[in-house]
């Protein structure tokens, strides 16, 4: 495992990193395996051939989502390149691999994993482009210490948005009008009564205020009237 490789291909090539994405399979066992325990050692093969020009060596890197070459992970092949299905081994486990770019179970992720074609040996070259990066595929370690492979990048699962609770308007509380309270038949100053119940308890008061003061100044005018032991004609005769 060759770390700072970046170093080396930095400012070539790596705008077409993995130009083939799902043309670089892991083998297990004698089988493609898409997915497995981190402490798996797998091989790989390259489902097309390495492009006319870039045949001398092959060699995997492992790249970050972005771009950025983290480590060549591989030893370097020189065998069938010219043809499809061409293999080569690891240089650990994948989990091992991952590791070195600070992946892990305690910290999952994705790397793209990459066969680097060279026209030179010994994963070296010649000219302003001596390796191109071809065949390709994500691979990303899971928690539960498990790694899978995939054609394209893992993208996050959406997180939908809480909807608000609609919050209930306070209902303001009824104030008081000032005006003193009192039994409803007592008129003003009384409780209010809809409508006109105010002006008809008035009036009903003032009705009987004035009933009351009529019958005052008739018993009056009657106490006068009634002749009395000494009033005139009541008098007795005078007696010898």
């Amino acid at each position: 495992m060759t770390t700072g490789a970046g170093l080396v291909t930095a400012g070539f090539a790596l705008a077409a990193t993995g130009s083939q994405p799902g043309d670089l399979e892991l083998m297990f066992a004698g089988s493609v395996v898409t997915s497995g325990p981190l402490t798996q050692t797998p091989t790989w093969k390259a489902t097309t051939a390495c492009p006319a020009g870039y045949r001398v060596s092959a060699q995997v890197a492992e790249f970050t989502t972005s771009g950025t070459e983290v480590s060549r992970i591989s030893p370097v092949t020189s065998v069938g390149l010219a043809s499809p299905g061409f293999t080569g081994s690891l240089d650990g486990n994948v989990g091992a691999l991952l590791k070195v770019a600070g992946i892990s179970t305690s910290d999952p992720g994705t790397l793209k994993w990459v066969v680097g074609c060279w026209n030179g040996a010994s994963g070296t070259g010649t000219g302003t482009t001596p390796v191109v990066y071809e065949q390709a595929t994500f691979v990303t370690a899971t928690s539960a210490g498990t790694y899978r492979t995939s054609s394209s990048s893992p993208t996050a699962s959406p997180t939908a948005s809480p909807t608000p609770s609609p919050t209930a308007s306070p209902t303001p509380s009824p104030t008081s009008s000032g005006a003193p309270s009192g039994g409803a038949q007592t008129g003003a100053g009384g409780a209010s009564l809809p409508g006109g119940g105010n002006d008809l308890l008035i009036a009903l008061g003032a009705t009987l205020l004035a009933g009351s003061a009529a019958a005052a100044g008739l018993a009056v005018r009657r106490t006068r009237a009634r002749p009395g032991k000494d009033g005139p004609g009541g008098a007795k005769p005078a007696g010898n």
